[in-house]
């Protein structure tokens, strides 16, 4: 497909179509199944998706490519066909979009833009969460080390992992070599899937995990401390309770101590 590539939109296709295929595979098609595509750009992985005999609705931010994509795969204006296509922003996707995939169960698949894939990962977790939109599991191609920084857990946690194992099932599947899209970016990729917890994801969780890691080289229990929104007795009797060394830094806590440490102190 010949096109004038924007690098304000980050746009890099994936050549490979067996990389292509394999991150439609890790995202378990079933007939019938309801995807949102982010940036199909020249349509290969859109092309494995429609094989898979699932239904498809595109999000394409460069108006550029849509005639190209309709035209790839005559799409039309019906409702009901098995492929869509709206010209949009990922991060302006609100209510209104949402509300068109109301009481169904949708798996979301993509190439993401490797300048904001985290933002877009965070973004549909949210409405999954606020119950905006029914998420069966995520599935992306994000920078390599994007995908290795989600996936790590304690003692090699950060701030933003620690957030992601609190709200989903993260796995990263393979590497995808740079030279495997056009234009060629400078690192390499990453199939990454995310399956949400269906949990609700409270703000203030978030803000104590925050405190927890302001310091990341410094002892936890010192960084709450620090914070003068906790009594420093309070904060050593709850690691203690919970068997937390009092010298652990906040990428060494246990997924699943966070919680019962947040609610500890905030009864």
């Amino acid at each position: 497909m010949s096109h004038n590539f924007k690098k304000r939109f980050g746009q890099n296709f994936l050549k490979n179509t067996r990389f292509a295929w394999r991150l439609v595979e890790v995202s378990d098609p079933q007939e019938g199944d309801q995807y949102i595509e982010i940036g199909p750009g020249d349509g290969n992985i859109t092309q494995f998706l429609l094989e898979s005999h699932v239904k498809v609705m595109c999000v394409e931010v460069d108006y550029d490519l849509i005639p190209k994509l309709i035209k790839r795969f005559d799409i039309d204006a019906d409702p009901d066909s098995q492929i869509q296509i709206v010209h949009k922003d990922v991060m302006d996707l609100d209510k209104d979009f949402y509300d068109k995939f109301a009481g169904k169960s949708v798996k979301i698949i993509g190439s993401l833009p490797y300048n904001i894939s985290k933002k877009i990962i965070d973004k549909f977790l949210s409405a999954h969460e606020q119950g905006l939109l029914d998420v069966s599991n995520m599935t992306f191609i994000v920078q390599e080390e994007v995908s290795q920084d989600i996936v790590s857990m304690p003692p090699k946690a950060n701030f933003f992992s620690t957030l992601m194992h609190i709200r989903s099932k993260v796995k990263k599947f393979e590497s995808i070599p740079a030279r495997h899209f056009f234009p060629v970016p400078k690192v390499n990729g990453g199939i990454l899937q995310i399956t949400p917890n269906g949990k609700g994801f409270s703000e203030s969780l978030i803000k104590f995990i925050k405190i927890a890691y302001s310091s990341p080289r410094k002892q936890m229990v010192g960084n709450i401390v620090n914070s003068n929104k906790y009594k420093a007795e309070d904060v050593r009797n709850a690691v203690k309770e919970l068997g937390i060394s009092e010298t652990a830094r906040a990428q060494e806590v246990e997924i699943e101590k966070w919680e019962p440490f947040y609610k500890k102190l905030n009864p």
